[in-house]
C-alpha cells in the first residue's frame, strides 16, 4: 500500500484521534486564543525522504494558505467518497487508478493534484501566498511529471512507497515469488496485462489483501515483508533507510534540507513552543512545585503563571495566578474537559450513541466536576438523551437552572429537548417558547448566540402546528446575518433546513431547493451527518415531485441514520418511505421496523402520532391522509 495508514481511517473528519479515525481531525481543544484553532492531518505516513517530506509540508501550506483566503480550492475536485477512493488510490503504485467526483467526473489521484498545483500556480504572486510558492510547484509538478511518466520505477529511489516497494518485489523474488502472488482476491490469481505489472484498471485494483488465506509459503514471506517494512524507518543507524542512505543508493536529498542536529535538541527561536521547551528544561524533576500544559506553566510554590495561550508569544513573562485558576489541561479535570469534547463532537456528528456511551463513563468522576464542567455535562447529557428518544432530558436542565439564573440559552435547552420527544413536538413545549420571547431583543443582538437556534425551535413547532406564514417570518427573523455571525454552524444549518421546509409549505419551491443546497453544504462541509440525514435529505425529499427521486434521498438519509444508530430518525424515514411506496403489501417490513422501534425507544413509544399512523396502516401506506380528518402528517414528519 502506498499510505498504510489509509487502512485505518474510518471517516472523514473526526473528533478524535485514537478511534473512529479520519482524514482530519478537528483537534477543537482550548490549546490557543484569539480565534486560533489546529487544523490536525491524521491521514499522513511518517517519512524518511527529504524530498517527499519537503513536498508535503509545501504542497500542504500552499494549500491551507488558499483556503484560509476562502478560495476553496478543493470544490472542483470534491471527492464522492473520499475513503473509498483513497483506498483505490493507495493499492495501484502506477497511480493510474480514478475516483469518482461529485460533479460526476473520474480522476486520478495525479489529476487531482494537478488541480491544487495549478490553483496555487495561478495565486503564487499574492499576498497571502508564502515568498516560497514558486519553488514549491516547481519541484511539486517536476515530481507530478516524474509520477505521470513512470510510476513507480521513476521515484524507486526518491519517495518511500517506491523504495519499499523495490525491496519487498525484491525480497518476494528471492523467496521464488512473483508480484501476482500479491494480487489475488477471491477469484484467481489477478491478471497482469500490457506488460506492466501495475497497470491495474479500477476494476482490477484489489480491495483488501487477504494474507491469511494465502498458501504457506506466501504468509510466511508476508510476515518477512511486514519486518522489512517496520525496520525501514527505524530511528538511528540500524535502520533500513538509513543504511540504504550511508551506501548512496538513493535519490532523497533536497537541497536546503540541512543543520538536523541542531533542530534537535533546539527549537524554533519563535514562538511559545520554544518558551515551554526551555522551561520544561529548567524545571524538570520539579513536579512538586511546576506544571505544564499546552496553555501554561505554574510555579505553584511562587503562585506564578506563565501564559502560553498566544501561539506566537516571544517573551517569558511570568504574572501571579489568577484567583480560583485551574489548569484545565492538568489531572482528572484535563481527562474529563477532554472527554466531554469527544462527546460533543460525536454529539454534532450524529453520533449519539457512543457519545452516551462517553457520558456514562464521566459519570463515575461526578464528584470531581468543577462548577463549569458540570453545567456543560448537564447540557450535553439533556441534548444528547433527546436525540437518542429518551425522556430523561428535562432533569438534567433542571438541575443546571438550579445553579444559574434564567437566560435564553438555558431556556433554549428547554425547548430544544421537548422538540425531539417523538415524531411531533408535545404542547409542554409552549410555556419555554413563551419565556424564550420574553428574552429576545427588540432588535437582533448579534453577541446572543443562543437566539438563532431558539428563533429555529419555535419556527420547527409554528410549522407543525399548521402556522407556515408565522413559521416563515420566525425562521426569516433566525436567518438574518448578525444572528448567523454568533451562533455555531450546526444551528445554523438546521435552521435554513427549517426555513426551507417553511418555504415549501407555502409553494415557494425555488427557494426551499436554494436554501436546502446551503444547509446541505454546510452540513457536508462539518461533517454534521445527522443533522444532514435528519434535515435536509429529509426536506429534499419531501420537495421532490417524482417519488423514486424522493425515495433515492430518503434511501440515502436512512442510510446515514442505521450506521449512526440514530432509531428516531430511522422511524421518521421508514414513515416517510412506506407513504411513497403507496402499497400496504410491500410496506409490512417497515410497519414491524417500526413497532420494533416503538419498544426501544420511550419518545416513540408515547408518540400518539406514531401510534394513530400504525393503528390505521392500510390508510396511511395507501397515502390516504390522517384518519380522523386532520392535516396530512407527511407533510410535517
Amino acid at each position: 500500500m502506498l499510505s498504510p495508514r489509509v487502512r485505518f481511517l474510518e471517516c472523514e473528519v473526526s473528533g478524535g484521534s485514537t478511534s473512529q479515525r479520519g482524514i482530519f481531525h478537528t483537534k477543537d481543544e482550548t490549546l490557543a486564543r484569539d480565534g486560533y484553532h489546529r487544523l490536525h492531518i491524521i491521514c499522513g505516513e511518517s517519512l524518511c525522504s527529504e524530498t517527499a517530506l519537503w513536498l508535503n509540508m509545501g504542497a500542504t501550506a500552499l494549500i491551507v494558505a488558499m483556503i484560509e483566503a476562502r478560495l476553496r480550492p478543493g470544490d472542483a475536485v470534491r471527492l464522492a467518497n473520499p475513503l473509498e477512493t483513497m483506498r483505490r488510490f493507495t493499492l495501484d503504485p502506477a497511480c493510474r487508478a480514478t475516483g469518482l467526483t461529485a460533479s460526476g467526473r473520474r480522476l486520478s489521484a495525479i489529476q487531482i493534484q494537478r488541480h491544487y498545483l495549478e490553483k496555487a500556480e495561478s495565486y503564487q504572486n499574492e499576498p497571502f501566498m508564502p515568498p516560497w510558492t514558486r519553488q514549491v510547484c516547481s519541484q511539486w509538478r517536476a515530481m507530478l511529471d516524474r509520477l505521470e511518466n513512470g510510476a513507480p520505477g521513476s521515484v524507486a529511489a526518491t519517495l518511500d512507497w517506491a523504495m519499499k516497494l523495490g525491496l519487498f518485489l525484491h525480497h518476494a523474488e528471492r523467496r521464488g515469488l512473483s508480484l501476482q502472488h500479491w494480487y489475488h482476491t477471491d477469484q484467481a490469481m489477478r491478471r497482469v496485462h500490457d506488460g506492466n505489472p501495475f497497470a491495474l484498471s479500477n476494476e482490477e485494483v484489489p480491495v483488501s489483501n487477504k494474507p491469511d488465506s494465502a498458501p504457506p509459503a506466501v504468509r510466511k514471506v508476508h510476515q518477512e515483508l511486514c519486518e522489512i517494512d517496520t525496520r525501514f524507518g527505524q530511528l538511528g543507524s540500524n535502520g533500513i533507510f538509513a543504511a540504504l542512505d550511508r551506501a548512496g543508493v538513493l535519490g532523497h536529498r533536497f537541497a536546503g534540507v540541512d543543520n538536523i542536529e541542531h533542530a534537535q535538541a533546539n527549537p524554533p527561536a519563535i514562538g511559545r513552543a520554544r518558551l515551554r521547551g526551555l522551561c520544561v528544561q529548567r524545571f524538570k524533576g520539579q513536579t512538586h512545585r511546576y506544571s505544564c500544559s499546552w496553555r501554561n506553566v505554574v510555579d505553584h510554590e511562587k503562585n506564578l503563571l506563565l501564559d502560553l495561550s498566544e501561539p506566537f508569544l516571544t517573551d517569558e513573562s511570568w504574572q501571579p495566578v489568577p484567583a480560583g485558576f485551574r489548569g484545565p489541561d492538568s489531572g482528572i479535570q484535563g481527562h474529563l474537559h477532554r472527554m466531554l469534547s469527544e462527546a460533543r463532537m460525536r454529539h454534532d456528528h450524529g453520533d449519539h450513541e457512543s457519545a452516551a456511551a462517553i457520558m456514562r463513563q464521566m459519570e463515575a468522576f461526578h464528584h470531581a466536576f468543577e462548577l463549569e464542567l458540570h453545567s456543560e455535562y448537564l447540557r450535553l447529557a439533556a441534548w444528547i438523551q433527546s436525540r437518542r428518544g429518551f425522556l430523561d432530558g428535562i432533569p438534567p436542565i433542571e438541575a443546571l437552572a438550579q445553579s444559574q439564573p434564567m437566560t435564553l440559552s438555558l431556556v433554549n435547552c428547554y425547548v430544544c429537548v421537548y422538540r425531539y420527544q417523538g415524531l411531533m413536538p408535545p404542547c409542554a413545549i409552549e410555556p419555554w417558547i413563551r419565556r424564550g420571547r420574553e428574552f429576545l431583543s427588540p432588535s437582533p443582538d448579534g453577541s446572543d448566540g443562543a437566539a438563532l437556534p431558539f428563533l429555529g425551535h419555535w419556527g420547527y413547532y409554528q410549522l407543525r402546528r399548521g402556522q407556515p406564514y408565522d413559521a416563515l417570518r420566525t425562521l426569516h427573523d433566525a436567518c438574518q446575518p448578525v444572528r448567523r455571525e454568533s451562533a455555531i454552524s450546526e444551528a445554523v444549518a438546521r435552521v435554513l433546513s427549517d426555513h426551507a421546509d417553511a418555504c415549501r409549505a407555502l409553494g415557494q419551491l425555488s427557494e426551499a431547493a436554494d436554501l436546502l443546497d446551503e444547509a446541505q453544504a454546510m452540513q457536508e462541509e462539518h461533517q454534521n451527518e445527522g443533522d444532514l440525514a435528519d434535515f435536509a435529505l429529509t426536506y429534499r425529499a419531501k420537495l421532490e415531485t417524482n417519488p423514486t427521486r424522493a425515495l433515492e434521498w430518503l434511501g440515502r438519509a436512512k442510510a446515514i441514520q442505521t450506521r449512526l444508530g440514530n432509531l428516531m430518525g430511522e422511524a421518521r424515514t421508514l414513515l416517510l418511505e412506506a407513504r411513497l411506496l403507496g402499497n400496504p403489501g410491500s410496506t409490512a417490513p417497515h410497519k414491524a421496523r417500526l413497532h420494533e422501534l416503538r419498544g426501544m425507544r420511550p419518545a416513540l413509544s408515547q408518540c400518539k402520532l406514531l401510534g394513530k399512523i400504525l393503528d390505521h396502516w392500510g390508510v396511511w401506506a395507501n397515502g390516504g391522509a390522517d384518519p380522523d380528518g386532520g392535516r396530512d402528517a407527511y407533510w410535517w414528519l
